[in-house]
Parts: structure tokens; sequence; C-alpha cells
């Protein structure tokens, strides 16, 4: 979850939207996964990115859910914590798929996939409930994604979000 202080805010921001807040900084107090999101969208024929941030992966499939022809996903990153990636520090690397397994009393444990093959078990204790992770289901893929973008269009969806 993503906080915000008073102290932080852009008052003068609200001349161009009084339906929006505007921070110069945010703050996280917890140290687990992540998502940036870079969305596209046609605003009065130019191509519009606006960044997304939901820290949850049931929040990043409702984002992708939204995906069409008009407002689409450009990009995603995964960032995790050196508890998650195993490397020391943090990490903010390209997301190419999010799967899911269940542990023992129904837990869910994702794993995710980044453009260079890493994979990474979140929560990474689950890791030793190996039985489960290899029963996954896939909640997105960007391979499929993009394999949707080159298909004829039945659909407005473009994400494989299942």
């Amino acid at each position: 979850m993503f906080k915000t202080h008073e102290s932080m805010g852009v008052p003068l921001m609200k001349i161009f939207s009084s339906k929006h807040s505007y921070w110069t900084m945010i703050e996280r107090d917890a140290k687990t996964t992540w998502f940036y999101v870079t969305m596209r969208f046609r605003a009065e024929g130019i191509l519009v990115n606006r960044i997304f941030m939901p820290d949850t992966v049931q929040l990043l499939l409702q984002l992708l859910e939204g995906d069409s022809e008009e407002f689409f996903v450009q990009e995603i990153q995964i960032v995790t914590p050196d508890k998650v990636n195993q490397r020391g520090r943090w990490l903010m690397e390209p997301l190419t798929k999010v799967e899911l397994a269940l542990g023992g009393d129904d837990d869910e444990i994702f794993i995710y996939t980044t453009d260079d093959g890493r994979v990474y078990v979140d929560p990474p204790q689950s890791k030793r409930f190996d039985h489960a992770i290899a029963q996954r289901t896939m909640l997105y893929s960007l391979a499929e994604a993009k394999n949707a973008l080159s298909a004829p269009v039945s659909s407005p969806n473009k994400s494989i979000v299942k």
C-alpha cells in the first residue's frame, strides 16, 4: 500500500482537475511486491502514457482487464524486495508472466517470470510447497497478449487475463 502526507501535496495542480490530488512523494511501509504499469491511450488523436502502481496482483489484473484498443498496456514492471528476488536489494524488472498456485490451506502463491527468465515465488517461503507450485494457473502472459494483438480482432480485450 502507498501512503501520502498532506505536506507532499501540490495544491496548485487542483486548477487542472478537481477530481485528482497530486503528490510530489509517496511512501511504502511494507516490503512487498508491487507493479509499475505503463498504459497508453488516445486523447484528441495523441497517444498519452499513464503510469499505474498497483500493489497487489488483484489490482494488477483489474487494470489489465481494462485493456482495449483505446486503453492498452505498453509495459509491466515488477518491483520485488530482496526477500523475494534473493539478490540483496529491491529490483524493478520487466514482467512476462504471472501464475497462481494454492498452498496447503488454499493460501495464494504467486509465481512471477521476468523477461530474462528469472522466476520468483511470492511469498518466498512457499518454495517448500513444490507440489502446489507444480499445479499453476496462468493469470497473465505477455506472450499470449502479444499473440492476441497480432490475431484477427474478435474481442476488444488484448491482454490475456484469466
